[in-house]
């Protein structure tokens, strides 16, 4: 398979699979000295969980809003060993589990979570770690979902779901979690494919590397990623991957309430 035809076989699949599952403008963070882990032009912005994580040293907190933009806002949580962490849904929450394990409740329901994982917590619903057994980072990312009553409070992928349809030898993109107006998935690059082809898109993005590293090309830029490298990109900036080190897997999530799909 060509990358061209990768790249027509991505697009095809991110536009045509809008059935259910499953706040503005540039990044603004309220605290000084968060400003050094961010990096950015005016079509993208790029963050480094690592810098992150320095930044609340500095700031002597526990969380950290280090995105605010008109379709999604992200908040870098850091949970020590054996502390609680609690959290009311004020939008529908994404959590993507970097590091650590923990067991939780959300409303009555008891779960175990660990590094990879990802929950969706409804809005309104409040997500309880009640034993932190690692210390744990955590990406939240809040947006609104088109309005259904008839959603679950929560639903949580575990990485044999997110990683399910991945080959050796060719780019895979696997959307767990679908909805009218929001996309979650998770692509799998292997290295000996080194990239995939350009791709332009009418929504805002927000891209997470979960392993590996290769540089992330755009037409406003060219940024090294590897794993813990938080990337947004500005709708209509062309991006694709290219010189992979080695194989990379990336949680892409895409808020499309703007857009039109009946012409697709």
């Amino acid at each position: 398979m060509t990358q061209s035809t990768i790249g027509l076989t991505v697009a095809v699949a991110i536009l045509s699979t809008f059935t259910l599952f499953t706040v503005d403008r540039f990044p603004t963070v309220p605290d000084k000295g968060t400003d050094s882990a961010r990096q950015d032009s005016k079509e993208h912005a790029h963050w480094n969980l690592a810098d992150l994580s320095d930044s609340l040293v500095s700031l002597q907190k526990s969380e950290l809003v280090f995105m605010d933009e008109k379709s999604m806002m992200g908040t870098f949580v850091e949970v020590k060993k054996g502390e609680p962490f609690r959290r009311k849904a004020t939008k529908d929450d994404l959590y993507y589990f970097h590091s650590g394990t923990c067991s939780a409740k959300i409303g009555k329901q008891k779960k175990e979570f660990s590094e990879g994982e990802i929950l969706y917590v409804k809005e309104g619903s409040e997500f309880t770690i009640t034993d932190a057994k690692e210390p744990l980072q955590i990406v939240i990312v809040s947006m609104k979902l088109s309005s259904n009553s008839a959603r679950p409070i929560w639903k949580h992928f575990s990485k044999s779901v997110t990683e399910s349809g991945r080959d050796s030898s060719e780019n895979s993109w696997n959307p767990f979690l679908m909805h009218s107006n929001v996309m979650l998935g998770l692509y799998m690059l292997p290295r000996e494919v080194d990239g995939d082809g350009r791709l332009v898109h009418e929504w805002q993005e927000l891209n997470i590397v979960t392993k590996g590293s290769s540089k992330f090309v755009m037409d406003s830029g060219t940024i090294d990623v590897a794993a813990g490298s938080v990337f947004f990109v500005e709708e209509g900036n062309g991006h694709y991957f290219d010189s992979l080190e080695d194989d990379i897997d990336i949680l892409i999530l895409w808020e499309q309430r703007n857009v039109d799909h009946s012409k697709y």
